[in-house]
Formats: C-alpha cells, sequence, structure tokens
C-alpha cells in the first residue's frame, strides 16, 4: 500500500488518483511513481485597446469540475497474469457516462476512468497540442508561458501497446507532470500553438506576435510581429519552414521561417477566428466570428510561388442568434452565435470539420464543400472550443461545459431535406461527466482531443485529455473486455460488458 501524500500546492506537482484524508479541500493520486495535482481552480474594432475586453472573452471560460477522488490499492497477481486477464477494478474512479438519443446497451465510452490529473498551467488552458511523433504535449493560455510535457506512453510508433498496469499493480501516468520546457516571452495570454514535423514549436499570442521554439532549445529562435492579435497559427504540412497566422484584423498571411518575413497575404474582411491547412498542403481554410468560412489555394498553378487566393466561401451561420453581453467596462454587445471555433481536417484529408458556438458541430467534404452531417449536441456560447476527430476517425469530441460530448460516426442519423440539399442530421451523442467533490467548483472543460494512437483498431484503448479553466489536465482511458482495467458490475461484483 502506497501512502498518501499532501497536495503540495506546486504547479508542477502532480496527483495519482488517491485520496488524502487528513486535507479534505486537496486530493492526491498516485500513478506508479509520479503524481498528479488536484487545485480548486463582427468586426474588428480600430484600436487593440478596444478589443481587449472582446478579445478575451473569446478565450476565456468559466471555471470547470474535475473528477472526484479514488482510491488506489495494490492487487496480487504477476505482470504476465494482469496482461492475461481482466482485473475488477474497484478502487479507480470511473467517469460518468450518459446516453442521449442512443439505444440502451450501445455506449462506446461506458468503461472510461480517470488515469492521471496534475497542473498543466496556473491559468485557464486555452490551446494544446500533441507533436507529430507523439513524445511531447504543448499546453498555452491564460498565462504567457507555454509548457512543454513528455508523454510517457508513446504508442503511435510502437508495435504493441504497453500495459496501463505496472509491476506494482498501479495506474501507470500517462504523462511526466513535470515539464521538459517552460517556454517564456509572451507577454499576453496565448491563444494558439501548432508543432512542425522537427518538433519546433510556433506560440501565437495577444500581444500581437507569434514566437518559434524548439523542444531541445530552452529560449525564443524567432518572433514574428503582427498588426494586430494572431488568433491563429499553423505550420505548413508538407514544408517545415512555412506557417500561416490569422489575426484579428482580418489579415492572412504566409510566413518563411528562414526570410523571418511574411511571402504572401490575403485580406478575409472579417474578423478570423480559426485556420487549417489541409493534409496535403494545397488549401487553407479560414473560419470568422460571423460564421463565414473561406477556402484559400496556397500556390500559384504556373509559378508554383506561395499565393494565397480565395475560391470558395460558405456560410455556417445559424438560424438562432444569441446576444451575450461581455464587457463590463463599455457594455459591449457581440452576437456570438455565429462564432467559428475550430476547423479540423479529417486524418485521411476528405473531410472538414468545422465547431460553431449555435449548438453544432458540422463535417464538410472537401472535395465539394457540401454539408453532409450535423451533429447536435455541442454548446459554446463564450468559449473558444474545437471538435477533433479520433486517429482512426470514428469518433468526434467535443467540450460542454462540464461534460464531454461524443459522437459516434457510424450512428444513423436523420435525413433533412433543406430546399435542395439533404443534411443527415446526429442527435445522438454519448456525454462523458467530469464531477468535482468540491461544491465550489465552477471550472469547465476548455479543450478536449484525442491522444494519438496508432493500434486502436484492434485495441480500442483510447486516451482522451481534457484542459480546464483551472490550468488542469486530465487523462482519461477508455478499458475494453481485453484491457487490465475492467469497470466492475455493482451488482455481481463482476464486469460491466456491452
Amino acid at each position: 500500500m502506497l501512502k498518501s501524500k499532501r497536495w503540495s500546492g506546486k504547479e508542477g506537482s502532480s496527483s495519482g488518483f488517491r485520496r488524502t484524508q487528513d486535507d479534505p479541500s486537496s486530493a492526491e493520486v498516485s500513478t506508479n511513481s509520479s503524481t498528479v495535482q488536484r487545485n480548486s481552480s463582427g468586426q474588428v474594432g480600430n484600436s487593440m485597446q478596444s478589443n481587449n475586453t472582446f478579445v478575451t472573452s473569446l478565450f476565456r471560460s468559466a471555471d470547470s469540475a474535475l473528477p472526484s477522488k479514488p482510491k488506489m490499492r495494490s492487487s496480487s497477481g504477476s505482470s504476465k497474469e494482469r496482461n492475461s486477464r481482466a482485473y475488477r477494478r474497484k478502487d479507480i474512479a470511473w467517469a460518468k457516462s450518459v446516453n442521449h438519443g442512443k439505444p440502451p446497451g450501445t455506449r462506446a465510452f461506458k468503461n472510461v476512468y480517470f488515469r492521471q490529473r496534475f497542473r498543466g498551467l496556473s491559468g485557464s488552458i486555452w490551446t494544446m497540442k500533441f507533436n507529430k511523433s507523439g513524445t511531447y504535449f504543448a499546453v498555452g493560455g491564460e498565462s504567457p508561458v507555454v509548457k512543454i510535457f513528455k508523454v510517457i506512453d508513446n504508442i503511435i510508433h510502437s508495435d504493441q501497446r504497453s500495459s496501463v498496469v505496472d509491476d506494482g499493480d498501479e495506474i501507470k501516468p500517462f504523462f511526466e507532470t513535470n515539464p521538459v520546457r517552460v517556454f517564456e516571452g509572451h507577454t499576453k495570454p496565448v491563444v494558439d500553438l501548432d508543432w512542425s514535423q522537427a518538433n519546433f514549436l510556433l506560440t501565437a499570442s495577444m500581444d500581437t506576435t507569434v514566437r518559434l521554439w524548439h523542444s531541445a532549445r530552452g529560449e525564443c529562435l524567432r518572433i514574428f510581429k503582427h498588426g494586430d492579435v494572431v488568433s491563429s497559427v499553423v505550420f505548413h504540412p508538407c514544408d517545415n519552414i512555412t506557417f500561416l497566422t490569422g489575426c484579428f484584423n482580418g489579415k492572412l498571411q504566409m510566413w518563411s521561417m528562414v526570410q523571418s518575413s511574411s511571402v504572401c497575404s490575403a485580406n478575409a474582411e472579417d474578423y478570423i477566428s480559426s485556420a487549417a491547412i489541409s493534409n496535403d498542403g494545397q488549401s487553407a481554410i479560414i473560419g470568422t466570428v460571423n460564421g463565414r468560412v473561406k477556402f484559400y489555394t496556397m500556390r500559384n498553378e504556373v509559378t508554383r510561388e506561395w499565393k494565397l487566393n480565395d475560391t470558395t466561401q460558405i456560410d455556417v451561420r445559424s438560424e438562432r442568434a444569441f446576444e451575450v453581453r461581455i464587457g463590463s467596462e463599455d457594455g459591449l454587445k457581440r452576437d456570438l452565435s455565429k462564432k467559428v471555433c475550430g476547423i479540423a481536417f479529417s486524418p485521411s484529408d476528405k473531410e472538414i470539420l468545422i465547431t460553431t458556438n449555435d449548438a453544432h458541430v458540422r463535417t464538410y467534404m472537401k472535395n465539394d464543400k457540401s454539408l453532409t452531417r450535423l451533429y447536435r449536441g455541442h454548446v459554446a456560447l463564450n468559449n473558444s472550443l474545437r471538435g477533433t476527430y479520433s486517429n482512426d476517425e470514428r469518433f468526434l469530441i467535443s467540450p460542454r461545459g462540464k461534460v464531454l460530448s461524443i459522437w459516434d460516426k457510424n450512428e444513423a442519423g436523420v435525413i433533412l431535406t433543406k430546399g435542395r440539399n439533404r443534411v443527415d442530421v446526429v442527435h445522438a451523442y454519448e456525454a462523458i461527466t467530469i464531477e468535482d467533490e468540491r461544491a465550489n467548483s465552477k471550472d469547465t472543460i476548455t479543450g478536449a482531443l484525442f491522444a494519438p494512437s496508432a493500434d486502436l483498431a484492434d485495441t480500442g484503448n483510447y486516451t482522451i485529455i481534457t484542459a480546464s479553466s483551472g490550468g488542469t489536465v486530465t487523462v482519461l482511458q477508455r478499458a475494453n473486455l481485453d484491457n487490465e482495467v475492467q469497470r466492475p458490475n455493482p451488482e455481481e461484483g463482476g464486469l460491466q460488458r456491452r
């Protein structure tokens, strides 16, 4: 039996899922030798000062609930025995999963447990991303500091997934909780970041700059100054020295790391809230706060030089309208129901996932820009929340308040006809609640994504990473019938089989 330790309150400390009985306001959870800590936690304006209140509200969230505190205890049995049979673990915190519009017994994420939790930042986390090889994990947000954490359970390039249970029968952590790099240099919150194939990291900030870093270097390598707040930054997938940025003044730019300057630009004539580049590197997409999505080609077809040409525009605005008051100083009102929160290409590069804050997540075909499916159950009125794909493209995930919404793309939808258009609307989804024992907790989930994996078809061991407005990173692990960790049946003491 491992002795529990009181939470130290330090930012880099961890807490493995173990209750600290002598301090009801804090909990520490043991995951092998590492631990995870738990603590409470449109149009562009002409001047930067007038935009500060509005800009901050686009990324700031109200606070989120964290998982309840479980106990860990050792079980007998050799490592070989543990890997050959499913364990009935009653000492693990299991997440609450609820079906919405799905038949009973069809929950794909019924058996999900809390694997790890630690403090990622001192303030709200607004952006997070794995590097291309899945070895590092970067977080940024309300604090101007960017932190890099090392992934222990790296399963992208391994032939076989490692066991989540160690020789001491403890749940192994997914991350090292002490950051390998802490990048300091920005003077205002970090709103977006992206990795290159060569482990270069770009960070976009409200201080109107983009900074270049590398996982092996502790200092800033380049600073790229912009004319307004940079809302989006993305590396070109086929060119490690070129990247795309989108600003709140509507300017879209391609940059060269070598020249340290912009090589081409375009005017979106709207407040850019998100941007993405297709996996083949042929096209770029931007989303705006007014619900418009614009498509650009990235090269001149004759000279093959960089050139952003506006080709197509689609309107993803909902007919519903929400007037939300933001900012207490000038009483500014904005219609936030039209904002495009995030854009993501599917791993196969055939679909485009567009997240908006009108309670919808939409998928469009990349080739003809047609709307293929509309997923309901997403709510993000005041947040910059983005939907993401799982690696096998079966599931979509998006946070909403204290709940994770997960849609199964294999789920049948309802065909709705609007004029000449036929849209498949999916109402069914699973909701995973991240609860907290603290009555005064107001933390909300600010981001969620699936950890990269290469063996989902064989194991189905999906790992979900969430971030909160309190700066906490939580790792959720899906257990299946072939996994070492199984959810006990409350009535029989056995497994809950799907």
